[in-house]
């Protein structure tokens, strides 16, 4: 009969048991590898194929301008820049192409009394604000388009998810 001193026994139990936990951490890190794979494919299909992050850009803009002490009606902004005799052009393009459009849309669809109200409640207020954007976001488009100045909707934009769009229009 074979005769197994112990120190022979110890090295076979730690290779045994060596084997057993690299058995057990490569399932581990397979399984993480596959969790870690599931949620990046989920990712990717949100953000590339739902407009998920579309829907709630609109709430996310609203939130950093929650905090503002009051809201600059559309109409205080119209004034400042539309009806300033020595406006510059840039000022004059952002009139005819951004603002009308939103003044006019707003009008449309409320009454006077409707809108003062509305300027009560500046969540909703902002809300209706980027609901015109949206509506007239093409028109829009096609008029700076024409008069080469389309950078002036994407600085709008930028003012707006920086929560400068107010600040910029009180004097």
């Amino acid at each position: 009969m074979i005769e197994l001193n112990s120190d022979v026994l110890v090295i076979i139990l730690a290779v045994i048991l060596l084997v057993l936990v690299f058995k057990l951490i490569s399932e581990f890190i397979v399984r993480l590898i596959v969790i870690i794979l599931f949620a990046a494919l989920g990712f990717y299909y949100v953000y590339f194929h739902t407009d998920f992050f579309e829907k709630h850009k609109d709430n996310m803009i609203v939130q950093v301008v929650e905090d503002k002490m009051d809201v600059v009606s559309i109409f205080d902004v119209e004034e400042k820049f539309c009806s300033k005799k020595d406006k510059s052009e840039t000022d004059a393009i952002a009139c005819e192409c951004i603002i009308k459009p939103l003044v006019k849309d707003l009008k449309r669809r409320f009454s006077a009394k409707e809108l003062r109200e509305l300027k009560r409640n500046k969540t909703l207020y902002l809300k209706e604000i980027l609901a015109s954007l949206k509506r007239n976001k093409k028109d829009i488009l096609t008029e700076l388009e024409k008069r080469d100045a389309k950078e002036l909707w994407d600085n709008m934009l930028d003012e707006l998810r920086k929560g400068k769009f107010l600040d910029n229009y009180v004097e």
